[in-house]
């Protein structure tokens, strides 16, 4: 069932210990899926990659809501719904994600994909009816320098700057959008079953493509690194990660979700020096500097008593 109604915006105490427990495993296991996806992709060419991740984790998933007992059977009046749903969170964000560390790096593409709060404010204040008060007009503006302090910054020693900034973008957008879409209906489905559907769903177009382009990949010449990149990619990222956040985007308003965003690209940008041996350059962390200021302005905003 649709919910047209505004969603109310709690104030920042009443989010609870559960909440922030969800929240904080979210920045440490997404923040470092960066770094860990571009140590794969150096065996798995990226489409394969995401395929696999996404095919694999939907299975684990409904596997785990069907052991637990969980309702896995949507409703036919919801398939149009969800069917948008899954196509902008997963298919969308996931193919943009992937080939946007691809082209551009993993440190940079965090801090591109985590815009997504941003873009969300403007689609709650469409679709939910969440004001768009002066200081998300100042978040949003601060999400857009951070967005051209990457796009004039001189990058040599990536594949395709432009290509991959607006693939991360592209994802971004997708992701705000699926999100506040989630948000609009109550799922009549427990949440290992919402996720598992979801990326099975989402995962669908990807294999369609896959099936056409054939793109080769050489399992024997992949090391135990790279195995094991490719499985914290389906337990961590996605499992794991999808178990926290779909409890939050029905917890949590729109703005509040900024909360995540705050930490993961910092995660993201620092794993990725460490893990995958990105140099930092200034624009980036001008960048990270502008994302983390304006989801802290979303985050930290006077609430409007009643």
């Amino acid at each position: 069932m649709i919910n047209s109604r505004p969603t109310s915006l709690p104030a920042v105490g009443t989010v609870g210990l559960g909440s922030l427990a969800l929240l904080a495993t979210l920045w440490l296991v997404w923040g470092a899926a960066y770094p860990i996806m571009a140590v794969a992709m150096r065996w798995f060419e990226p489409l394969t990659l995401r395929c696999v991740v996404m095919t694999v984790s939907g299975i684990v998933l409904l596997g785990y809501a069907v052991a637990a007992g969980q309702r896995i059977r949507l409703p036919r009046a919801h398939w149009g719904d969800f069917a948008i749903a899954s196509f902008c969170n997963m298919t969308v964000l996931q193919i943009g994600m992937t080939y946007g560390v691809y082209f551009v790096g993993a440190g940079r593409s965090s801090v591109l994909i985590y815009t997504m709060t941003l873009w969300a404010a403007l689609f709650a204040r469409w679709l939910l009816g969440e004001p768009i008060t002066r200081r998300r007009a100042v978040a949003l503006g601060m999400g857009v320098a951070a967005v051209g302090a990457l796009l004039v910054q001189h990058l040599p020693n990536v594949r395709d700057a432009p290509l991959g900034i607006a693939l991360n973008l592209i994802a971004a957008l997708g992701f705000g959008f699926g999100t506040v879409w989630t948000k609009r209906a109550a799922w009549p489905l427990g949440l290992a079953a919402m996720a598992g559907w979801q990326l099975l769903v989402g995962v669908a177009p990807l294999i369609a493509v896959w099936l056409v382009v054939m793109p080769s990949v050489v399992l024997g010449a992949v090391p135990t690194t790279g195995w094991a990149a490719l499985a914290y990619m389906i337990l961590g990222a996605n499992v794991i990660a999808y178990f926290a956040w779909f409890p939050l985007v029905h917890r949590l308003p729109s703005a509040v979700l900024g909360i995540g965003a705050l930490a993961t690209p910092c995660v993201g940008v620092l794993s990725s020096a460490l893990i995958a041996g990105e140099t930092v350059q200034p624009n980036d962390l001008i960048a990270l500097a502008l994302v983390v200021s304006a989801l802290a302005l979303v985050l930290f905003e006077p609430r409007r008593a009643g």
